[in-house]
């Protein structure tokens, strides 16, 4: 696959055993945990090996990439972004939910907000998407922030829908259908 030009400065990119490095250093930082449901922490090569093997099981699988490195002109990882690969039954579904997060010295960049319909496009060209569906923790206000910036309304609040530490958190359900 191509890159995926999200502007001059930033584009899209399969994940490769480069970036293991940078998924690293930046997940070291605990707010990045914090916000997210499915990034360990303390985060190890380790995890980072074991997510370039599910990207590339999950292309196998669907034919195409599900998840891209947010890169800067260096190419470096800096975030990324991706879909979660719902849209299982029946086996080409209208709808997948999405997952994003960025690098801590490139927030409040207005990134993600550029990043977005991006991969929204790619959703509906590439793997036939009509509805995105966004859940996040209830107290992520930047997240949310991103979602409404770029066209997802706010359905609904979802009680107790994540557990993450022993801890259950309420969740908000962003979706947007093109």
């Amino acid at each position: 696959m191509e890159n995926l030009i999200i502007n001059s400065q930033y584009h899209f990119a399969p994940p490769n055993e480069n970036d293991i490095p940078f998924y690293v250093q930046h997940f070291r930082d605990k707010e990045i945990y914090d916000n997210t449901l499915m990034i360990p922490f303390p985060y190890s090569e380790s995890d980072a090996l074991w997510f370039l093997d599910y990207c590339a099981k999950q292309k196998l699988k669907f034919g195409h990439d599900l998840n891209f490195s947010i890169r800067n002109k260096y190419n470096e990882l800096i975030g990324g972004v991706g879909f979660h690969g719902k849209n299982l039954h029946p086996p080409i579904a209208h709808r997948d939910e999405i997952g994003y997060w960025i690098a801590k010295p490139f927030w409040n960049q207005g990134i993600l907000s550029m990043a977005l319909p991006v991969l929204i496009q790619y959703g509906m060209d590439v793997r036939g998407i009509k509805r995105f569906e966004a859940p996040v923790f209830a107290f992520n206000l930047a997240s949310q922030k991103v979602l409404l910036k770029n066209g997802f309304v706010e359905e609904g609040l979802m009680k107790s829908a994540f557990v993450k530490d022993g801890n259950y958190f309420d969740g908000k359900m962003f979706a947007l259908v093109k």
